[in-house]
């Protein structure tokens, strides 16, 4: 029986309106772009007692949508232009959709599992990326053609909802890096790291970091007042002195935090 493509996507709607919203515990979450340098900062911060670390990364490659990221990447996610016939983007932009909708919605379950134990050990969340990671994922899409006004308003609406009680008592923490360096970052790590030689290809400067660069500066103007703190770092760890002087720097100012 052929599958109705609408109804399919409707259903990814309504799981995803009946996503109860996040509590409003006190949490520190970290952002910023492949290679802006979250893996070293969250390593270091990770060892403090207080802090009880949820590596995105890490945890949400345990779904089982993320074996469809294989699929995703045979179709052309940045040029939408070879598209002539628009039942073809149509289409394609209603696979994005779904397949972003459907990890998104795990992501909020997995990481209210994860929240929860930090609160029995009474420690502060330290997330890295978290839902973020989603919402900048399906912007850039949005921005680049690859998903729909209406999909991209009925998904924003959804993550408001679900994160504005969350976002109250969070201190934000957005390594702010421009966009050639992060690919610097990417090609050094891939030379001395050979598992990681896939992300040359999977990271390119005009199809993924630039993107999500925008995004980032995005939900910051749109989502940055939401937060109890922002702290900004600009070229976080451009030198090693830097990185050194930008991890001491940021450990006073969350040090500060869980003292008030």
């Amino acid at each position: 029986m052929a599958i109705d493509a609408q109804k399919y996507s409707e259903i990814k709607i309504n799981r995803l309106e009946e996503l109860s919203p996040l509590s409003p515990n006190a949490s520190i979450l970290l952002i910023g772009n492949i290679g802006s340098g979250k893996s070293t900062i969250d390593e270091p911060l990770s060892k403090i007692s207080d802090f009880y670390n949820i590596a995105s990364d890490e945890l949400f490659l345990t779904l089982p949508e993320i074996q469809r990221i294989n699929y995703l990447k045979s179709l052309d996610l940045i040029n939408t232009k070879k598209y002539t016939d628009a039942d073809d983007l149509a289409k394609n932009q209603q696979i994005i959709f779904d397949f972003e909708i459907s990890l998104f919605s795990k992501r909020v379950n997995l990481l209210r599992e994860q929240i929860e134990k930090a609160k029995l050990e009474n420690k502060t969340p330290l997330i890295d990326f978290g839902l973020v990671g989603s919402w900048t994922y399906l912007r850039s899409h949005f921005n680049n053609g690859r998903i729909t006004e209406n999909q991209w308003n009925k998904f924003d609406f959804n993550f408001k909802r679900i994160t504005e009680n969350s976002f109250l008592n969070t201190t934000l923490v957005y390594l702010q890096v421009p966009p050639e360096i992060c690919r610097q970052r990417v090609e050094n790590r891939a030379g001395i790291d050979s598992s990681r030689t896939f992300e040359l290809e999977a990271y390119t400067l005009e199809g993924y970091i630039k993107p999500m660069h925008i995004a980032l500066e995005e939900f910051i103007i749109m989502y940055g007042r939401d937060f109890s703190k922002q702290i900004t770092f600009k070229n976080f760890g451009n030198q090693d002195l830097r990185k050194t002087e930008d991890q001491n720097n940021l450990f006073l100012q969350l040090s500060s935090r869980r003292d008030r």
